[in-house]
This record gives structure tokens, sequence and C-alpha cells, in this order.
């Protein structure tokens, strides 16, 4: 039995549950989705894979009185890893898979095993419930120093779909997202910005990242432990040329940091790559290499493992040295 299983059978039956996979944004649509629902004073839990799991709160219901249990609805993140098990009474009222690009491969082996297990979240939906696959680009405004991810906001407004739109619509300015997703951390003496996208943990979530920075000169940290690519011959942080080409540098660090320096070197990078040997000594060179005006951004495209718990200790290390600077 998995804890999905087992949260799903224990909750109540008037609980409403609102479920989100994908390979990337799946916390920040459950974050936006969490913030609107409780903006229009509907008793929510938010969590699953991000933050708290859904047995915590299925087990406080279970405890209470059904009469004395306020919660109307449970936004809840759900990995590939939890839907490896079958859910029978994990019947979301409303489903989303936002986007399927290649990640955890060393555990699913193909992107097909990868995008079905995905999918299961689907499988035990009827007619009456809302399934939404919305495959797309996540798109940042990062020019007035604030981050709007209209994108994710658009897919978290669908999702709670029922509700008022004019309604809906008066949220999006008060949306917050979740920290090390496109992190705007300080603006420090020399005039240089830097911003925390630790949880860019693969090529794509790197690629948006960059995208939301056009206009704006940067020094880009890329490295950590890169993703298994199963069934290709490169680890694909070549796509990321064409986004680099006007940033002021790139600093590669970590146990993939000589692989990822490589690949963009050997296939036409045509600004500035550095190698470091960890986060600290990448920051280091960072500060040398950035002007006036300019950002660095940890967006490292790899997994935190080598070096960190987790992508949250990361950034908050980055954030540490962004702050001491």
């Amino acid at each position: 039995m998995s804890e999905l299983y087992f949260a799903a059978e224990v909750l109540p039956k008037s609980v409403r549950i609102l479920a989100v996979t994908g390979s990337n944004g799946k916390s920040t649509v459950v974050t936006f989705a969490g913030q609107m629902l409780r903006h229009f004073g509907i008793d929510t839990f938010v969590g699953g894979n991000l933050g708290n799991p859904l047995s915590e709160v299925a087990f406080q219901c279970f405890k209470l009185p059904s009469e004395e249990c306020k919660l109307k609805v449970a936004v809840v993140e759900v990995s590939s890893f939890q839907m490896e098990i079958p859910c029978v009474y994990f019947c979301p009222s409303v489903a989303v898979v936002l986007n399927l690009t290649p990640d955890h491969l060393e555990r699913h082996k193909t992107m097909l095993s990868y995008a079905a297990t995905k999918c299961r979240l689907f499988s035990h939906m009827t007619y009456t419930r809302l399934g939404l696959l919305s495959f797309g680009i996540f798109l940042f405004d990062t020019a007035s120093g604030r981050k709007h991810n209209y994108y994710n906001a658009a897919v978290a407004a669908l999702s709670v779909a029922g509700l008022d739109v004019e309604a809906i619509n008066s949220t999006i300015e008060k949306l917050r997202a979740p920290p090390h997703r496109m992190q705007i951390v300080c603006k420090d003496i020399h005039g240089i910005t830097w911003v925390d996208d630790s949880k860019a943990t693969n090529i794509e979530a790197t690629y948006a990242g960059l995208m939301g920075l056009k206009g704006k000169k940067s020094v880009v940290l890329l490295g950590g432990l890169a993703k298994v690519l199963n069934g290709q011959a490169s680890n694909g942080f070549e796509q990321l040329i064409e986004p680099l080409k006007d940033h002021r540098c790139v600093i590669t660090f970590g146990s993939s940091g000589t692989l990822i320096h490589d690949t963009l070197s050997n296939n036409g990078l045509s600004i500035p790559c550095i190698q470091a040997s960890n986060l600290k000594d990448a920051v280091k060179h960072a500060r040398k290499k950035a002007k006036h005006g300019d950002a660095i951004m940890l967006s490292p495209g790899c997994a935190s493992f080598d070096e960190f718990r987790n992508f949250e200790h990361r950034g908050m290390v980055f954030q540490e040295f962004a702050l001491s600077s």
C-alpha cells in the first residue's frame, strides 16, 4: 500500500482532490492553486510531494468527528515515484499533467515508462471529473525585478475551474511562487542581481529560466549531478547553447562540471565557459566575471546530491553567498 493509497482511503469523501504532476512546474502550480483557493476562503490543504504528506492531513481528519473536519480541498503534488504503486482510492476531482521531459530515467529506464507512470494520475477518474494535459514552456517576466509564471498561473486557474473567472484574475498579482524558482535574492552593492533557480534540476527547467532572462546579461552557473538520459548519445546540455549565446559567461561546477563544460565547448558555445570545482568556487569566479547591471544566476540543470542534501540546501547556500557579497 502506498502513502497516497492510505491517505486517500482515510480522507473524508467530501474532500475534493486536485492532483498535479509533470516534469517541471508542479510545485509552483500546486502552490498557486492553493493560494487561489485560500483567497476565496476555501479551507485547503497544500502538500503531497511538496511539503507535508497527504496522509498527515488525512490522519488529522480521521481523528475528528466528521462534522468537525473543515477541509474542503486537498491540492496535492504527485511524483512519478508515488504513482509507481497503484492507488485505487486516489481519485482526483481534478488532475493535471503539466509536461513530460526526460527525468528520473535512471529509475524508469524509458520515456514511455516514465510517461505511463505519470499518466496513472488519470486512471481512477470518472467521466464526471476534469483532467488536464498542458504541455508547454514556462514563461517568466524578470524585467521589472518581479517574476510571474503566467503559464503556471493559467494552469492553476484552469485546475480550480468552477470559480468566477474575473475573481480568479484578481488573484494573479497576489500569487507568490515557492522559493528557489527564479527567486531574486538581492541586488548587491556592485549592481549585480543574484537569482536562485536551484529547483532547475533538469535541462528543460534551466532552458526556461534562461528564456526568462532575455535582455539581461548573466553569469550562469551550471552543475551538480547530471541526470541520466537513457538511449541518447548526448547529455542534453547542447540544448542550452542557443539561449546562452547572449549572456556573459558560463561557469560549470560539481561532479558533472567537466562533462557539461566539454559538451558546451565541443558544440560551439560562443561565450566563455569556465570550470570550477564546487559551488563556492563557481560563485568566486562569477563575482570576477559579472559586471554592473548583470545577473548571477544559479540554474544548475542537475541534481544536487553530489554536494548538497537537496535543491533547497543548494539554494540556501547560494543565497548565503549572494548576501555576503
